[in-house]
């Protein structure tokens, strides 16, 4: 990354307004969040995730939860390596394309976790 201060002041400024809608929608009677990021690991591996995503769906679940709201992310694609990672942030579910569904059902028995699955 050529300049990688200032792409972490930009990826501030955006989460802190991302933050400030999202709580706005919740405390208004918005029951259900959706993160539009596609977790496809071809666009967001591991290291990405960790890096530049997991405080922002930390912060998003927890204001959901606070306020009666769920937090759902869409997920097409490839999750298997991002899904422990992503339950870990108490995700409520991930919308997936009906052709991943049994392997995510699977991992998500495997590892315990109660998520919704959307398709």
């Amino acid at each position: 990354m050529e300049y990688p201060e200032q792409a972490r002041q930009l990826l501030e400024l955006h989460t802190t307004a991302q933050l400030d809608c999202i709580k706005s929608c919740v405390e208004n009677g918005v029951k259900a969040i959706m993160a539009m990021d596609n977790l496809d690991t071809m666009f967001h591996p591991p290291d990405y995730v960790k890096e530049y995503s997991s405080s922002f769906y930390i912060k998003v679940s927890d204001l959901c939860h606070a306020n009666g709201a769920r937090f759902f992310i869409h997920a097409c694609g490839q999750q298997k390596d991002n899904l422990r990672l992503i339950s870990s942030y108490n995700v409520d579910g991930l919308e997936v394309l009906l052709r991943h569904l049994s392997v995510m059902l699977c991992l998500m028995r495997q590892w315990n976790r109660r998520m919704r699955v959307l398709f």
